[in-house]
């Protein structure tokens, strides 16, 4: 095994062991730097479930569904529901991406995610829930590998709570 492909793919391991809680573009969450056609959309989903000893399980699902608008822009409308212990809570946000630099033949593309929530917790009515603006780089490895990094600024507000 060559060297390259060595180094690939212990920092490959390196980070499913660092990181047992991650997801790769993950509805919501995650995000890579290209972005749909002006005439494409697209539905995204994700389903979890998560248990831990002593606490009650809790459950989630959440859709994304979106549409190239052209100028290197997409725009979304998701829906998110989350139930534990017969409380049900939900989220409707709206957002976008726009590719600054679209990744191709080998060259890191990046792009800026932004968004907006709104929250309703169980027994109580509709409010802002968070504002996001990410940057985004994305490139792609020998071997069909893709590698992208999200970062930015997440303001939640039911926390009052700013995170980079």
């Amino acid at each position: 095994m060559r060297t390259t492909h060595l180094l690939t793919l212990a920092s490959a391991l390196t980070a499913l062991i660092a990181s047992p809680a991650a997801w790769a573009d993950r509805p919501l969450v995650s995000e890579t730097a290209d972005v749909i056609g002006g005439d494409q959309c697209q539905i995204e989903t994700g389903l979890i479930r998560l248990t831990a000893s002593g606490s009650p399980s809790a459950t989630a699902a959440d859709m994304l569904g979106s549409c190239g608008i052209g100028g290197h822009s997409q725009l979304g409308i998701s829906l998110a529901t989350a139930r534990q212990a017969g409380a049900t809570d939900w989220s409707i946000g709206l957002g976008g991406k726009t590719t600054l630099k679209m990744p191709a033949d080998g060259a890191i593309g990046y792009a800026l995610a932004y968004g907006l929530t709104a929250d309703k917790a169980s027994g109580q009515g509709w409010r802002h829930g968070s504002t996001r603006l990410f940057g985004v780089a994305t490139k792609e490895f020998p071997g069909g590998l893709l590698g992208h990094v999200n970062m930015g600024w997440l303001r939640t507000e039911d926390d009052n709570l700013n995170s980079t």
